[in-house]
């Protein structure tokens, strides 16, 4: 059967959020263009952000199609969310707590292409 065997590629990696801090470091999505992301079982913020760069210096919030800044998302402890779309249009991403984090916090990501 010519055509039925579609490689899929898929990555699980993190996001590390430090303690006292509330922006993640940094993940490639170069190769990817969709995911999902799962907060772990302790996770002092109630929203999530998501800034953007291209070349891993200078990140900005992450903007919709109509170049306004894309809303937060409201986030709950073990909870899987999808990533927003708008996120493929980079190449680095990192996460952002809406409040500062009591420990360090380990995010799952999970990305597909």
């Amino acid at each position: 059967m010519v055509g039925t065997n579609k490689e899929r590629m898929n990555s699980n990696i993190d996001w590390t959020i430090a303690i006292s801090t509330t922006t993640s470091d940094a993940i490639d999505v170069s190769e990817w263009n969709g995911g999902s992301y799962q907060m772990p079982a302790a996770f002092t913020g109630t929203a999530a952000t998501f800034s953007g760069s291209i070349d891993n210096v200078t990140f900005d919030l992450i903007q919709t199609t109509a170049l306004a800044d894309r809303s937060s998302d409201t986030v709950g402890v073990n909870q899987v969310n999808p990533m927003p779309p708008e996120a493929f249009n980079y190449r680095y991403l990192k996460f952002i707590s809406g409040s500062t984090e009591t420990a360090a916090r380990t995010i799952k990501v999970f990305l597909k292409g």
